[in-house]
């Protein structure tokens, strides 16, 4: 399973657990995929496959199913961009919405990426959950989300091995928020965002830094990893610091 499609496993499960189920998440899990549910948070009603490989028709199907019984009009599926096979079984049903790309620091490489900037990077616990939460909430401007019920699930981030938050911080102002994820030594650079009074200021190319200098300090390091919609600001960045493409997956969304 990619690294980025595990981490949102983990953490709807952590989302569950922290809520006792409130969040009514449920995880459909067959021999072939994986369809992710959370009715509160659209982001996370898509289904993919665990090992890339191509979707069948009756798993189409079975999704769909899955989707209507929880009485979710949208929902997405993401295929690698070269799979044909899916894509056929797709697009009586879905329209294509748009594409994200995976990409990777070369690990062999020598990381020389000067600094713009240097904010703090204030490691998040039980004490400034809540201020992560609000800064999280108003630099990805997700309106109308309650901070204090969205604290409870992020409160579950913090149980999970190998994931770290971090305030991003310079002259004592909170300016965004980063998110490192790691499991055997294979790390994921999970989320990024900056408030829209910090934009265009590097703060967010200064995030990618930090985390792909603490990965480099492993010295069991297998890869570093991080995902982008495809040529966005966030993949613009990356490319800057000089992370490559590794692949893209397409992203379609269920219309009828």
């Amino acid at each position: 399973m990619e690294i980025f499609f595990n981490y949102d496993h983990k953490r709807l499960m952590a989302y569950d657990r922290a809520r006792n189920g409130q969040n009514q998440i449920k995880i459909l899990e067959e021999d072939d995929f994986f369809a992710f549910s959370f009715p509160e948070v659209g982001y996370f009603n898509y289904a993919f496959t665990k090992d890339n490989q191509p979707f069948e028709k009756g798993g189409i199907e079975r999704i769909q199913a899955f989707y209507n019984s929880r009485q979710i009009r949208k929902h997405r599926i993401k295929i690698p961009f070269d799979q044909e096979e899916s894509r056929a079984l797709l697009e009586d049903d879905y329209i294509k919405i748009g594409t994200i790309v995976k990409t990777y620091f070369p690990v062999t490489e020598t990381f020389d990426c000067p600094d713009v900037n240097t904010p703090e990077f204030v490691l998040v616990d039980e004490s400034n959950i809540v201020t992560f939460t609000k800064v999280y909430l108003d630099s990805f401007e997700a309106v109308g989300r309650d901070p204090e019920q969205v604290a409870e699930n992020f409160r579950g981030l913090l149980t999970i091995p190998g994931t770290e938050l971090y305030l991003v911080r310079d002259e004592g102002q909170n300016a965004g928020i980063v998110v490192l994820y790691g499991q055997e030594h294979h790390y994921f650079l999970a989320g990024g965002a900056i408030l829209p009074g910090f934009r265009n200021k590097d703060y967010h190319k200064s995030g990618l830094r930090m985390r792909i200098r603490k990965c480099l300090r492993d010295q069991q390091l297998a890869g570093i990893y991080s995902w982008a919609d495809k040529d966005g600001i966030s993949h613009q960045n990356m490319v800057k610091l000089n992370m490559v493409k590794d692949t893209e997956f397409d992203i379609y969304e269920f219309t009828k």
